[in-house]
């Protein structure tokens, strides 16, 4: 009996190309199943409970803006707990090479959550109202000065002025000065 360029034998034996796909999976989940270091899985498992604690803040905030009311401190509360516990699940599983640093890098998320959104515009609503009509007016403002250091990345050496250091900027690609 033959299937797509592969023979199966009286004896059982498949060869061909099926002969050759069914090793390549073997072989391709002898690779997968090979073992992780214990520091590397905790690192790991670090690291993805610190992207779905920078997502869930920036969900809390986002709602918050949809709905034109301050962030729920709950919102929040329940981002940080899930955090903490993964970070402990991590670290009691063992191998991490860090442990005890799940405040500093929650410290390290707050902050960088509080920059993007303060960095992004946020509308200001303002009602007018009359004995006829009532105007509603939203404003959105943003002010960013971005000065180019002249530097070509990777290795930004432009000039900058006083007090400011040229450095790469990741969203850009380019050299800014900070």
């Amino acid at each position: 009996m033959a299937r797509s360029g592969s023979t199966w034998y009286p004896d059982g034996a498949l060869r061909g190309r099926g002969y050759a796909l069914v090793v390549a999976i073997l072989w391709t989940a002898g690779v997968a199943g090979a073992k992780v270091a214990p520091a590397t899985r905790c690192a790991a498992a670090k690291l993805a409970a610190t992207s779905r604690k920078t997502a869930a803040e920036l969900h809390c905030h986002q709602k918050a803006l949809l709905h034109g009311q301050p962030v729920d401190a709950s919102c929040i509360a329940f981002a940080s707990a899930r955090f903490t516990a993964a970070f402990e699940r991590a670290e009691k599983k063992g191998g991490c090479t860090v442990t005890g640093d799940a405040a500093t890098v929650e410290a390290e998320v707050d902050a960088y959550v509080a920059e993007l959104t303060g960095t992004l515009p946020t509308p200001t609503t303002s009602t007018v109202t009359s004995a006829e009509t009532t105007t509603t007016t939203v404003t959105t403002s943003t002010t960013t000065t971005t000065m180019f250091c002249g530097g070509i990345a990777p290795a930004c050496s432009g000039f900058c002025p006083g007090g400011h250091q040229c450095t790469i900027d990741p969203m850009l690609i380019v050299c800014t000065c900070n």
